[in-house]
């Protein structure tokens, strides 16, 4: 029953009880990097393991792992309780020394035994993550209006239907007024024109 981004703490080679971080408000954040945890944190997790553990509580020190839960392999062939990792890579270690200040702290903060259906907290985060994507997502979809973006894109379009420089329209002015005409006579198309036309005026080509 893990959720996304849970770090699960073990005493290494040796059984002890699975400890798990987890953040429970996932409306903003489902997870952490498991190298940005808190090193408060991190630590009080290796006291409970520690703690926990019937070979691990009665060493003075004892090596700590830690990887994210979606790295845990189980297989049929394992005994209860026991798991191996999908990247070795991905796991953490550390030594834990004994503090039994600082278990007498952590242990005045356990809750009463309650029943807890851990399939149904599992779903009910699995609803949550989904919606905060899909809040995500509609906030990146949603153009606000700016007035002055608009502004700034009404002048460019005035502009271009005027004529600026980025249309073309002022360079092939400019091209024109550089040119110029005088009346020819062409035989052929001035009688063609006469024909279709019934002018008597001449024909205008560019020098």
């Amino acid at each position: 029953y893990g959720w996304p981004g849970d770090i699960w703490f073990h005493v290494d080679g040796l059984s002890s009880a699975h400890v798990y971080f987890r953040l429970k408000n996932v409306n903003t954040v489902s997870s952490i990097p498991i190298d940005d945890l808190p090193a408060e944190s991190v630590a009080d997790m290796m006291q409970i393991c520690k703690n926990n553990s019937i070979s691990g509580c009665k060493l003075a020190s004892c090596k700590m792992v830690w990887t994210p839960h979606s790295n845990l392999k189980k297989t049929f062939d394992m005994e209860s309780g026991a798991v191996t990792y999908h990247d070795t890579k991905m796991c953490r270690y550390a030594r834990c020394d004994k503090d039994r200040t600082r278990v007498r702290e952590l242990e005045k903060t356990k809750t009463p035994d309650m029943k807890v259906d851990y399939f149904q907290e599992m779903k009910d985060n699995e609803r949550q993550i989904i919606a905060r994507k899909k809040r995500v997502k509609r906030a990146e979809n949603d153009e606000m209006y700016d007035p002055i973006q608009e502004d700034i894109y009404s002048s460019r379009m005035k502009a271009s239907r005027q004529g600026d420089a980025a249309s073309g329209l002022d360079a092939g002015l400019d091209a024109l007024e550089g040119m110029s005409f005088a009346p020819v006579a062409v035989a052929g198309a001035a009688n063609e024109q006469k024909e279709e036309s019934g002018s008597d005026e001449p024909l205008w080509v560019q020098e």
